[in-house]
C-alpha cells in the first residue's frame, strides 16, 4: 500500500482545499475536501470535515457514512457563527482487500485497474445532471458556465445525502485510486490521468499528475485550488 497527496492554491489568495491520508496497520484512510468558494470560511469548512475523518479513521461503509453525517451536522450548525459554511468531500477507506468510499459534491474518486479506468464517481452538480440528461457532453462539464453549481454539499442542509459504495475484494493487479477536487479534474482529462498512472510508485504518479496540472494551468487566469491523493494497492 502506498499513499501520497498534494495540494496547490492555484492563483487564488487562499487554499480552501484540505487533504488527509494515513495508514495504521491494515487500515488506510484518504480524504479530500473542498471548502465552497464564495461562502464564508471555506478553508475552515474543509478543515472541519477533515478533522472528523482524522479522529474517526473510518474504513467500512457504515463508518464512512457516519463520518460524513457528523461533518454535515457540525458545519450545518456552524451557520449561526459563519454563514454558509459548506464543503465537498470524497473519502476512501481500505482494510485488507476491502475498499469503501463515500462522497458529497463534485470532488471525485477515480479507480484505475491495470491501466484502465474502471470507475468515476458522479458529481452532485447541475452539469452532471445535464450530462446524464443528454443536454451536454461529458467533456463540456469542465468549463461549463454552471460547473460550480452544486446540488449537494456538506453543511448545506440539515440532512445530507452522500453516495457510498463498496468495491468487491481486490483481485490481483495494479489498483490506483485517485481522489481529487474539481480544481484538479477540470484541468486534467481522464486520458491524461491514465497516462500518468500507468507505472511508478504513488510518489512518482503524484509527480506526473502535478506536472500535468501545472502545464495545463500555465498562464491561465483564475485557476482554482487543486488537490489530489493517489492510493496505490
Amino acid at each position: 500500500m502506498e499513499v501520497m497527496g498534494m495540494s496547490f492554491p492555484g492563483n487564488r489568495s487562499m487554499n480552501e482545499d484540505c487533504i488527509f491520508y494515513r495508514t495504521e496497520g491494515d487500515k488506510t484512510v484518504a480524504v479530500v475536501a473542498d471548502g465552497l468558494g464564495g461562502c464564508e470560511d471555506g478553508d475552515t469548512a474543509s478543515r472541519k470535515v477533515i478533522d472528523i475523518f482524522r479522529i474517526q479513521m473510518p474504513v467500512e461503509r457504515d463508518e464512512i457514512l457516519k463520518s460524513i453525517r457528523l461533518a454535515n451536522e457540525e458545519l450545518y450548525h456552524e451557520k449561526n457563527h459563519a454563514r454558509g459554511m459548506k464543503s465537498t468531500v470524497v473519502a476512501l477507506g481500505i482494510q485488507a482487500d476491502q475498499v469503501c468510499y463515500g462522497h458529497v459534491g463534485d470532488s471525485r474518486l477515480y479507480y484505475f485497474l491495470d491501466n484502465q479506468l474502471i470507475f468515476r464517481s458522479m458529481d452532485h452538480s447541475v452539469t452532471q445532471l445535464a450530462v446524464l440528461s443528454g443536454e451536454i457532453k461529458e467533456d463540456e462539464m469542465r468549463f461549463h458556465e454552471d460547473r460550480n453549481k452544486l446540488l449537494r454539499a456538506i453543511g448545506a442542509d440539515e440532512k445530507v445525502k452522500p453516495v457510498t459504495m463498496e468495491f468487491d475484494n481486490l483481485k490481483k493487479g495494479r489498483h490506483i485510486f485517485l481522489l481529487c477536487t474539481d480544481g484538479f479534474w477540470e484541468y486534467v482529462t481522464e486520458k491524461e490521468m491514465l497516462y500518468c498512472v500507468k507505472r511508478g510508485t504513488a510518489e512518482k504518479v503524484c509527480e506526473k499528475l502535478s506536472k500535468r496540472w501545472k502545464k495545463n494551468t500555465h498562464k491561465k487566469d483564475n485557476v482554482d485550488n487543486s488537490s489530489f491523493i493517489v492510493v496505490l494497492v
